[in-house]
Protein backbone atom coordinates (compact mmCIF):
# COMPACT_ATOMS: atom_id res chain seq x y z
CA UNK A 1 0.00 0.00 0.00
CA UNK A 2 0.98 3.43 -0.80
CA UNK A 3 0.62 6.91 0.24
CA UNK A 4 1.16 10.18 -1.95
CA UNK A 5 1.49 13.41 -0.08
CA UNK A 6 2.62 16.44 -2.03
CA UNK A 7 2.39 20.20 -1.66
CA UNK A 8 2.84 23.07 -3.49
CA UNK A 9 6.22 25.45 -2.23
CA UNK A 10 6.37 27.92 -4.78
CA UNK A 11 5.44 28.69 -8.02
CA UNK A 12 7.60 30.82 -10.96
CA UNK A 13 7.92 34.83 -11.00
CA UNK A 14 6.01 34.35 -7.21
CA UNK A 15 3.03 34.17 -8.41
CA UNK A 16 0.74 31.90 -5.74
CA UNK A 17 -1.73 30.57 -8.25
CA UNK A 18 -1.68 28.90 -11.53
CA UNK A 19 -4.66 27.42 -13.64
CA UNK A 20 -4.34 24.46 -15.46
CA UNK A 21 -7.42 23.13 -17.01
CA UNK A 22 -9.37 21.33 -14.85
CA UNK A 23 -7.31 21.70 -11.95
CA UNK A 24 -5.90 25.01 -10.40
CA UNK A 25 -2.37 25.08 -8.29
CA UNK A 26 -1.69 26.75 -5.53
CA UNK A 27 1.47 27.27 -3.24
CA UNK A 28 0.57 25.59 -0.13
CA UNK A 29 -1.95 23.09 -1.42
CA UNK A 30 -1.43 20.02 -2.58
CA UNK A 31 -1.45 19.10 -6.59
CA UNK A 32 -4.74 17.35 -8.43
CA UNK A 33 -7.13 20.00 -7.26
CA UNK A 34 -9.82 20.21 -9.27
CA UNK A 35 -11.08 23.74 -10.02
CA UNK A 36 -14.25 24.69 -11.13
CA UNK A 37 -18.13 25.22 -10.48
CA UNK A 38 -20.53 23.58 -8.16
CA UNK A 39 -23.49 22.31 -9.75
CA UNK A 40 -26.62 23.06 -8.06
CA UNK A 41 -29.04 21.32 -10.32
CA UNK A 42 -32.11 22.92 -12.60
CA UNK A 43 -34.35 25.27 -11.80
CA UNK A 44 -37.34 23.78 -11.03
CA UNK A 45 -40.92 24.71 -11.26
CA UNK A 46 -40.55 25.42 -7.59
CA UNK A 47 -38.27 28.30 -8.62
CA UNK A 48 -41.31 30.46 -10.18
CA UNK A 49 -44.07 32.38 -9.90
CA UNK A 50 -47.12 31.43 -11.79
CA UNK A 51 -48.37 34.83 -13.44
CA UNK A 52 -51.82 35.72 -14.12
CA UNK A 53 -51.42 35.90 -17.90
CA UNK A 54 -50.07 32.27 -17.92
CA UNK A 55 -46.25 32.80 -17.99
CA UNK A 56 -44.20 32.54 -15.06
CA UNK A 57 -41.38 34.58 -12.92
CA UNK A 58 -38.22 33.94 -11.17
CA UNK A 59 -38.85 34.23 -7.49
CA UNK A 60 -37.00 36.95 -5.66
CA UNK A 61 -33.65 35.51 -3.79
CA UNK A 62 -33.29 32.30 -6.60
CA UNK A 63 -29.62 32.29 -7.42
CA UNK A 64 -28.75 33.48 -11.37
CA UNK A 65 -26.15 33.86 -13.71
CA UNK A 66 -24.77 37.26 -13.38
CA UNK A 67 -25.41 39.31 -16.44
CA UNK A 68 -27.89 36.89 -18.28
CA UNK A 69 -30.58 38.72 -20.42
CA UNK A 70 -31.60 35.70 -21.83
CA UNK A 71 -35.26 34.66 -19.74
CA UNK A 72 -34.51 31.96 -17.45
CA UNK A 73 -37.11 28.79 -17.69
CA UNK A 74 -37.54 26.00 -15.81
CA UNK A 75 -35.09 23.01 -16.89
CA UNK A 76 -32.50 25.79 -17.22
CA UNK A 77 -28.97 25.13 -15.16
CA UNK A 78 -28.10 26.24 -12.05
CA UNK A 79 -24.33 26.88 -10.94
CA UNK A 80 -23.51 27.78 -7.23
CA UNK A 81 -23.10 30.71 -6.24
CA UNK A 82 -20.61 30.29 -3.18
CA UNK A 83 -18.80 33.90 -3.69
CA UNK A 84 -21.75 35.85 -2.07
CA UNK A 85 -22.45 38.10 -4.84
CA UNK A 86 -25.54 39.96 -5.59
CA UNK A 87 -27.17 41.79 -8.19
CA UNK A 88 -28.79 45.10 -7.84
CA UNK A 89 -31.99 43.79 -6.42
CA UNK A 90 -30.03 41.56 -4.03
CA UNK A 91 -30.41 38.38 -5.55
CA UNK A 92 -27.67 35.90 -5.42
CA UNK A 93 -25.89 35.63 -8.45
CA UNK A 94 -22.99 33.32 -10.03
CA UNK A 95 -20.19 33.95 -12.07
CA UNK A 96 -16.10 33.32 -13.21
CA UNK A 97 -15.98 34.56 -9.31
CA UNK A 98 -18.34 31.33 -7.63
CA UNK A 99 -15.25 28.99 -9.32
CA UNK A 100 -13.58 26.77 -6.27
CA UNK A 101 -12.29 23.68 -5.70
CA UNK A 102 -14.40 20.62 -6.07
CA UNK A 103 -12.04 17.92 -5.31
CA UNK A 104 -9.15 16.59 -6.22
CA UNK A 105 -7.54 13.65 -8.45
CA UNK A 106 -4.96 11.90 -6.16
CA UNK A 107 -5.70 9.15 -4.08
CA UNK A 108 -6.25 8.62 -0.03
CA UNK A 109 -3.66 5.43 -1.11
CA UNK A 110 -3.35 2.76 -3.95
CA UNK A 111 -1.52 -0.87 -3.65
CA UNK A 112 -2.09 -4.12 -4.48
CA UNK A 113 -2.11 -7.88 -3.33
CA UNK A 114 -0.51 -10.87 -4.44
CA UNK A 115 -2.27 -14.06 -3.19
CA UNK A 116 -0.90 -17.52 -4.27
CA UNK A 117 -3.05 -21.10 -2.83
CA UNK A 118 -1.94 -24.65 -3.98
CA UNK A 119 -3.53 -28.12 -3.24
CA UNK A 120 -1.88 -31.10 -4.32
CA UNK A 121 -1.10 -30.35 -8.33
CA UNK A 122 -3.12 -27.20 -8.29
CA UNK A 123 -1.64 -24.05 -7.62
CA UNK A 124 -4.02 -20.66 -7.93
CA UNK A 125 -2.01 -17.02 -8.25
CA UNK A 126 -4.61 -13.88 -7.57
CA UNK A 127 -3.01 -10.19 -8.17
CA UNK A 128 -5.64 -7.48 -7.36
CA UNK A 129 -4.36 -3.41 -7.77
CA UNK A 130 -6.31 -0.79 -6.09
CA UNK A 131 -7.19 3.28 -5.66
CA UNK A 132 -9.15 4.74 -3.33
CA UNK A 133 -10.05 8.26 -2.69
CA UNK A 134 -9.65 10.10 -5.51
CA UNK A 135 -11.96 11.45 -8.39
CA UNK A 136 -12.15 11.57 -11.67
CA UNK A 137 -13.50 14.01 -14.01
CA UNK A 138 -15.51 12.07 -17.04
CA UNK A 139 -14.68 14.62 -19.93
CA UNK A 140 -16.45 11.68 -21.94
CA UNK A 141 -19.89 12.63 -20.33
CA UNK A 142 -19.06 16.94 -20.42
CA UNK A 143 -18.27 16.60 -24.34
CA UNK A 144 -21.44 14.26 -25.43
CA UNK A 145 -24.45 15.27 -22.91
CA UNK A 146 -24.72 18.41 -24.61
CA UNK A 147 -24.66 18.26 -27.16
CA UNK A 148 -21.54 20.24 -27.13
CA UNK A 149 -21.98 20.78 -30.90
CA UNK A 150 -24.57 21.60 -33.69
CA UNK A 151 -25.98 18.05 -35.33
CA UNK A 152 -23.94 16.28 -32.48
CA UNK A 153 -25.29 13.10 -31.09
CA UNK A 154 -25.88 13.02 -27.16
CA UNK A 155 -25.81 10.40 -24.46
CA UNK A 156 -28.70 8.50 -24.22
CA UNK A 157 -29.19 10.12 -20.11
CA UNK A 158 -30.50 12.90 -22.13
CA UNK A 159 -33.63 10.93 -23.03
CA UNK A 160 -34.31 12.09 -19.35
CA UNK A 161 -33.97 15.42 -19.86
CA UNK A 162 -36.15 18.43 -18.93
CA UNK A 163 -38.75 18.68 -21.26
CA UNK A 164 -40.60 22.13 -22.47
CA UNK A 165 -42.93 20.59 -24.86
CA UNK A 166 -46.24 19.96 -23.87
CA UNK A 167 -47.13 16.55 -26.23
CA UNK A 168 -50.66 17.16 -26.38
CA UNK A 169 -50.07 20.36 -28.08
CA UNK A 170 -46.58 19.39 -29.71
CA UNK A 171 -45.69 23.16 -27.90
CA UNK A 172 -43.81 24.88 -25.36
CA UNK A 173 -45.53 25.58 -22.46
CA UNK A 174 -45.59 27.84 -19.64
CA UNK A 175 -48.07 26.32 -17.01
CA UNK A 176 -46.06 25.35 -14.32
CA UNK A 177 -48.16 22.50 -12.92
CA UNK A 178 -47.81 20.88 -16.39
CA UNK A 179 -44.27 21.51 -16.49
CA UNK A 180 -43.75 19.51 -12.88
CA UNK A 181 -46.17 16.21 -14.36
CA UNK A 182 -43.74 16.44 -17.48
CA UNK A 183 -41.02 16.29 -15.35
CA UNK A 184 -41.31 14.70 -11.91
CA UNK A 185 -37.62 13.84 -11.87
CA UNK A 186 -36.69 17.43 -11.81
CA UNK A 187 -35.27 17.99 -8.17
CA UNK A 188 -32.75 15.49 -8.51
CA UNK A 189 -29.03 16.67 -7.57
CA UNK A 190 -28.40 14.83 -10.93
CA UNK A 191 -31.40 15.94 -12.57
CA UNK A 192 -30.02 16.39 -16.62
CA UNK A 193 -31.39 20.27 -18.30
CA UNK A 194 -33.52 21.37 -21.14
CA UNK A 195 -31.74 21.52 -24.32
CA UNK A 196 -31.26 25.22 -25.41
CA UNK A 197 -28.00 27.24 -26.31
CA UNK A 198 -27.10 28.45 -23.07
CA UNK A 199 -27.75 25.23 -21.28
CA UNK A 200 -25.33 23.60 -23.93
CA UNK A 201 -23.01 26.14 -23.37
CA UNK A 202 -22.76 26.10 -19.68
CA UNK A 203 -23.06 22.56 -19.21
CA UNK A 204 -20.46 21.14 -21.60
CA UNK A 205 -18.43 23.58 -21.84
CA UNK A 206 -17.63 24.72 -18.02
CA UNK A 207 -16.11 22.38 -15.30
CA UNK A 208 -18.36 21.85 -12.60
CA UNK A 209 -18.51 18.58 -10.19
CA UNK A 210 -21.28 17.84 -12.04
CA UNK A 211 -18.88 15.31 -14.37
CA UNK A 212 -16.55 14.54 -11.21
CA UNK A 213 -17.39 10.99 -10.40
CA UNK A 214 -15.28 8.41 -7.50
CA UNK A 215 -12.51 6.92 -9.18
CA UNK A 216 -11.72 4.20 -6.38
CA UNK A 217 -11.64 0.57 -7.94
CA UNK A 218 -10.60 -2.55 -7.38
CA UNK A 219 -9.13 -4.46 -10.26
CA UNK A 220 -8.57 -8.26 -10.63
CA UNK A 221 -6.18 -7.71 -12.75
CA UNK A 222 -4.32 -11.01 -13.15
CA UNK A 223 -5.83 -14.62 -12.80
CA UNK A 224 -3.68 -18.01 -13.45
CA UNK A 225 -4.65 -21.30 -12.45
CA UNK A 226 -2.15 -23.69 -13.22
CA UNK A 227 -1.92 -27.93 -12.45
CA UNK A 228 1.50 -29.94 -12.30
CA UNK A 229 1.12 -33.36 -13.29
CA UNK A 230 2.54 -36.21 -10.57
CA UNK A 231 6.12 -37.61 -11.29
CA UNK A 232 4.82 -41.00 -11.46
CA UNK A 233 2.67 -39.92 -14.68
CA UNK A 234 5.65 -38.28 -16.18
CA UNK A 235 8.11 -41.11 -15.48
CA UNK A 236 5.96 -43.37 -18.23
CA UNK A 237 6.20 -40.39 -20.82
CA UNK A 238 9.88 -39.98 -19.84
CA UNK A 239 9.63 -36.00 -18.92
CA UNK A 240 11.10 -34.54 -15.79
CA UNK A 241 8.09 -31.65 -15.45
CA UNK A 242 4.79 -30.86 -17.20
CA UNK A 243 2.55 -28.05 -15.99
CA UNK A 244 -0.56 -26.72 -17.93
CA UNK A 245 -1.89 -23.07 -17.09
CA UNK A 246 -4.55 -20.27 -17.89
CA UNK A 247 -4.00 -17.16 -17.33
CA UNK A 248 -6.86 -14.12 -17.36
CA UNK A 249 -5.50 -10.74 -17.37
CA UNK A 250 -8.55 -7.32 -16.20
CA UNK A 251 -10.72 -10.00 -15.79
CA UNK A 252 -13.16 -7.29 -13.83
CA UNK A 253 -13.21 -3.99 -11.99
CA UNK A 254 -15.15 -3.48 -9.02
CA UNK A 255 -16.12 0.51 -9.24
CA UNK A 256 -18.65 3.21 -9.43
CA UNK A 257 -17.22 5.03 -11.92
CA UNK A 258 -19.51 5.09 -14.76
CA UNK A 259 -16.55 5.44 -17.59
CA UNK A 260 -14.64 2.84 -19.19
CA UNK A 261 -11.97 2.74 -17.18
CA UNK A 262 -11.35 4.42 -13.66
CA UNK A 263 -7.54 3.69 -13.72
CA UNK A 264 -7.47 6.71 -16.37
CA UNK A 265 -4.49 8.69 -17.41
CA UNK A 266 -5.79 10.22 -20.79
CA UNK A 267 -4.60 14.13 -20.59
CA UNK A 268 -1.04 15.28 -20.32
CA UNK A 269 1.19 16.64 -17.40
CA UNK A 270 1.36 15.77 -13.84
CA UNK A 271 -1.34 18.16 -13.11
CA UNK A 272 -3.95 16.67 -15.36
CA UNK A 273 -4.07 13.63 -13.84
CA UNK A 274 -7.28 11.88 -13.35
CA UNK A 275 -9.29 13.79 -16.75
CA UNK A 276 -11.10 10.48 -18.64
CA UNK A 277 -10.66 12.18 -22.19
CA UNK A 278 -12.00 9.51 -24.47
CA UNK A 279 -9.19 6.85 -23.05
CA UNK A 280 -8.83 3.78 -24.86
CA UNK A 281 -10.43 1.12 -22.02
CA UNK A 282 -7.89 -1.55 -21.11
CA UNK A 283 -8.33 -4.87 -22.73
CA UNK A 284 -9.42 -8.25 -21.27
CA UNK A 285 -7.12 -10.93 -22.51
CA UNK A 286 -6.50 -14.98 -22.27
CA UNK A 287 -3.70 -16.72 -22.13
CA UNK A 288 -3.06 -20.70 -22.12
CA UNK A 289 0.13 -22.37 -22.01
CA UNK A 290 1.94 -25.68 -21.04
CA UNK A 291 5.69 -25.63 -19.05
CA UNK A 292 7.61 -28.64 -20.04
CA UNK A 293 10.96 -29.76 -19.21
CA UNK A 294 13.07 -32.85 -20.26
Amino acid sequence: MSFNRSKVLSLANDNSTYYSGAFIVQVGKPLGQFYGYKYDGIYTTDDFTQNSDGTYSLKDGVPREKGRTAQIKPGDIKLGATAGNTDDDGNPVWSADDRTVIGNSSPDFTGGMTNTFTYKGFDLSIFMNFSYGNQVFNENNQRFLGPRLPNQDALAIMDNRFRLIDPSTGKETTNLATLAALNPGQHDPKAVWSVNPQNNYNGTSVFSDYFLEDGSFLRLNTITLGYRFPEQFLTKLKIQGLRIYATVHNLHTFTKYTGYDAEVASSDGVLGNGVDDSAYPRSRSFVAGVNLSF
